[in-house]
């Protein structure tokens, strides 16, 4: 199975005050009238979809490029880059 992560860095804001403000609109969108169900689906799959931004060392893994550069098998280094990240399992 193939799994998409995101870097924490590529929100606006931190994870936990995105969770919160997510939490607080489903609880008013649940008990509004009328009830909007298109709104209270797409809250929770951001909700769900905040679960796949990662801290950003464990989404890309260390790649030292001058070696990469330096080696005369730049597949055999990117390779490794791959087997050390989530990408390669």
């Amino acid at each position: 199975m193939f799994r998409v992560a995101l870097c924490h860095s590529l929100l606006p804001h931190d994870k936990d005050t995105i969770n919160e403000a997510i939490k607080a609109e489903l609880i008013y969108a649940g008990t509004a009238e009328p009830r909007d169900e298109k709104m209270i689906r797409s809250l929770k799959l951001a909700f769900l979809q905040l679960a796949s931004f990662l801290p950003d060392d464990e989404v890309v893994p260390d790649f030292d490029v001058d070696e990469a550069l330096d080696s005369e098998d730049v597949c055999h280094n990117y390779y490794k880059y791959l087997d050390g990240s989530e990408k390669g399992q």
